[in-house]
């Protein structure tokens, strides 16, 4: 076990170097200070880290100096996202990483909020009034951590005018499909030069859009989808009713806290010749043991001679963005901001993974046991080319320059 002492240091080392990386978002040094001390809250163990409990852990005696960072200094948010998803994309880099899709709540009060209205929240399993952001991970052998966002901004936000000016939306700003955002991240990841094999998501992404980008970039993908997906001349829901009760393998998602995550899977369809040579695309099917009644569908695309067995443990795989979630909210601060603006929103959420990244570059850089890691598709045809733990900084370490 690595000592507590080690891993604070390697965390604070994170930190400096990850707000190096970022230093042309911002235009002053103090600022940029401003930063390096928001980002260390962010680490402490304070029970929620809104801003009157960061300023009181400062020493502040208001939280207006760490409002003015999210809101009114001049700090570029974006530069920040990229700083975050250059860091984790070269620390954890592996060819046969995965890139996971997935979207997050935050449940919200009132209707003042940035993108708020009521809408259905998987984080919190109903229909709440919140917002909702589209985000981007990156996992490998190494370790995982998230490294892009976007915030879904409803219909009823964009032919709203007055609300957008209020909230601070800016006017390039349109509406966007969850799946077109997904693609855009996407799009700028493989551009920021993200070494992967794979593309995983759950239904809401398991759309044409989605599967055309990550073809071009030369991802083989799991991507869930509904029972209604086309497969030919029937849905993958009749497809699966017309091949009987005996096509079911049971298989490994992989480890989960409670041993290996058993399910029933069945190869529903496979597409001939819809690949380059080498390639193939089908549908498969994953039934709770519990109850065989829940039955999930996933359009895969990936070498022929890769086994269900492995495609098994690959979509199992879409389940460490959520592990992502939990740490960035447990311990990064990821959901407990009070702002209101689409300026805000951005920045708070960019410190916050900046901080959930330096507990992955310092889990990364300190010695450990290895991660289990993706089924490898090195062994199989090569790819087409594109075209066809953590723990808190101490005390100590934060900065003096925030000043009331």
């Amino acid at each position: 076990m690595v000592p507590e002492l080690a891993i604070e240091r390697l965390t604070r080392k994170a930190v400096d170097d990850l707000l190096a990386r970022m230093a042309p978002a911002f235009s002053r040094i103090e600022t940029r200070r401003k930063a390096r001390t928001f980002v260390g809250l962010l680490l402490e163990p304070v029970a929620r880290k809104n801003g009157w409990q960061l300023a009181e852990r400062a020493g502040l005696k208001t939280p207006i100096t760490l409002q003015k960072l999210l809101s009114t200094d001049k700090v570029d948010a974006d530069i920040v996202r990229d700083a975050v998803r250059t860091a984790v994309l070269t620390a954890l880099a592996d060819e046969n990483a995965a890139l996971i899709l997935d979207e997050t709540g935050f449940v919200k009060k009132g209707k003042q909020s940035v993108v708020v209205q009521r809408q259905y929240s998987g984080t919190a399993g109903k229909t709440e009034n919140c917002q909702i952001a589209v985000f981007l991970a990156y996992a490998s052998a190494k370790g995982h951590g998230l490294i892009d966002r976007a915030l879904y901004l409803p219909k009823a936000w964009t032919d709203d005018p007055e609300r957008r000016r209020k909230a601070g939306v800016p006017a390039e700003v349109s509406f966007a499909t969850k799946p077109q955002l997904a693609v855009a991240m996407l799009e700028a990841a493989m551009a920021a030069g993200a070494k992967a094999a794979w593309l995983l998501g759950d239904a809401v992404y398991g759309v044409h859009s989605v599967m055309d980008a990550a073809r071009k970039a030369g991802l083989g993908y799991v991507l869930g989808v509904t029972s209604q997906f086309s497969c030919g001349w029937a849905s993958a829901q009749e497809k699966l009713d017309a091949l009987g009760p005996d096509i079911w393998t049971r298989l490994s998602a992989g480890e989960g806290s409670k041993g290996e995550r058993l399910f029933d899977w069945a190869l529903v369809h496979e597409w001939p010749q819809a690949e380059a040579e080498g390639w193939t695309r089908k549908v498969v099917a994953r039934r709770l043991i519990r109850d065989p009644e829940d039955v999930h569908f996933f359009v895969v695309r990936c070498p022929t001679a890769m086994s269900l067995e492995d495609i098994a443990r690959l979509a199992g795989r879409r389940w460490i963005i959520e592990e992502c979630f939990r740490t960035a909210k447990q311990k990064a601060g990821l959901a407990d901001y009070e702002v209101r603006t689409w300026t805000a929103w951005h920045r708070h959420i960019g410190f916050a993974m900046a901080a959930a990244a330096a507990l992955v570059l310092a889990a990364v850089a300190a010695p450990k046991k290895s991660s289990a890691s993706l089924p490898r598709r090195d062994a199989s045809p090569p790819m087409p080319s594109p075209g066809s733990s953590g723990r808190s900084l101490s005390p100590e370490d934060r900065l003096p320059s925030v000043s009331p």
